[in-house]
């Protein structure tokens, strides 16, 4: 799996525990006798890691990131991307 679709997959993932998040956060505020606590607690600490494996994959200092950026200066100084890269060149949008 390259890094491009590892990013789209926990984006996916962490969509869906921002909504169930949501939900339960909507009926707690609504009908909090009906929530249980644990159950919201549960899907805070699910969320946030889907969020954490996001920040790891495209946060500061990732490989990711680093090559972006090296390519960008490649084709500023050469006017072509760089041949070597950390990781799998992404996908092209013609694919």
């Amino acid at each position: 799996m390259t890094d491009w679709n590892e990013i789209r997959e926990n984006i996916a993932r962490a969509t869906q525990a921002s909504s169930q998040f949501n939900e339960i956060g909507e009926v707690m505020v609504k009908a909090p006798e009906q929530v249980n606590i644990r159950e919201f607690a549960a899907r805070m600490v699910a969320l946030q890691k889907e969020l954490q494996d996001i920040l790891t994959l495209i946060g500061p200092g990732n490989p990711v990131v680093l090559d972006e950026i090296t390519d960008a200066f490649s084709q500023a100084i050469h006017g072509h991307p760089t041949t070597y890269r950390m990781t799998p060149q992404p996908p092209s949008k013609g694919k």
